[in-house]
C-alpha cells in the first residue's frame, strides 16, 4: 500500500503544478491583452473648484476697436489650442494597436 501512496502523491504534485502553469499563462494572456484595450482612469476624483464669472462692465477705455480685436484675437488662439486638443483626444481615442506578433 506504501507505494501505491508514493505514487498517488508525485501525480497529484504534477497536477496541481500542471494547473498552476496553465492559469498562470491564462493570466499574464489576459492581463496583456487587455493592457492594450483598457483605458487607464484615475483612482482618486479630484474636484475642480467652478468657474466664477465676473460682470465685464465696459467703459470707454475698454470698447475701443483696438482693445476689442486684441480680445478677440486673444479668445481666438484659446479656441485654436481647444480645437488642437480636441483633435489630439480624439487621436488617442481612435488609436489602433500595431501588429505585435514577433516574425
Amino acid at each position: 500500500m506504501k507505494n501505491t501512496q508514493k505514487g498517488l502523491g508525485a501525480i497529484a504534485i504534477v497536477i496541481i503544478l500542471a494547473l498552476m502553469a496553465v492559469l498562470g499563462g491564462a493570466a499574464v494572456y489576459k492581463m496583456r491583452n487587455n493592457s492594450s484595450v483598457s483605458v487607464s482612469t484615475p483612482t482618486s476624483q479630484s474636484t475642480v473648484p467652478a468657474a466664477t464669472e465676473t460682470p465685464v462692465v465696459a467703459t470707454a477705455k475698454d470698447s475701443s476697436d483696438a482693445v476689442i480685436d486684441q480680445d478677440s484675437a486673444a479668445v481666438n488662439a484659446k479656441l485654436s489650442a481647444l480645437d488642437k486638443d480636441s483633435a489630439n483626444i480624439d487621436a488617442g481615442i481612435n488609436d489602433q494597436q500595431g501588429n505585435l506578433s514577433e516574425q
